[in-house]
């Protein structure tokens, strides 16, 4: 049984995934996601995938959050509707920001991420 519980302040769900430093249940791992797609998705806006350092942090998030998703989809025992709901959502997110980075990337982006899986 897991004994680990979520980093966020008063929240005593079981952990789910473990991110960087953090390890988060399934509904701050939702909130977290959705705020990183957010952020991707503003730097997309301002062309930063242009910049191979910025290319490199968005790639390396999106691959970060889609590992974390299957695993959440995979092992969380206590989603309901709307959060199965969300997982899929980000996940479709994150195929949606990919395939624009393929399609619009420096082929030096879009040969990191193939490396990296997508």
């Amino acid at each position: 049984m897991n004994t680990l519980r979520c980093t966020e302040q008063d929240c005593d769900r079981p952990v789910i995934v473990p991110l960087g430093s953090s390890v988060f249940c399934t509904g701050h791992f939702i909130a977290y996601a959705y705020g990183q797609l957010q952020e991707c998705s503003e730097q997309i806006k301002r062309r930063e995938y242009l910049n191979d350092s910025a290319a490199d942090r968005l790639i390396g998030v999106l691959t970060t959050i889609a590992g974390a998703s299957v695993t959440v989809a995979l092992e969380s025992t206590d989603m309901d509707a709307l959060e199965r709901a969300q997982v899929v959502d980000i996940l479709g997110s994150l195929t949606s920001l990919a395939e624009f980075l393929k399609e619009a990337g420096s082929p030096e982006t879009v040969q990191r991420g193939r490396k990296d899986g997508w």
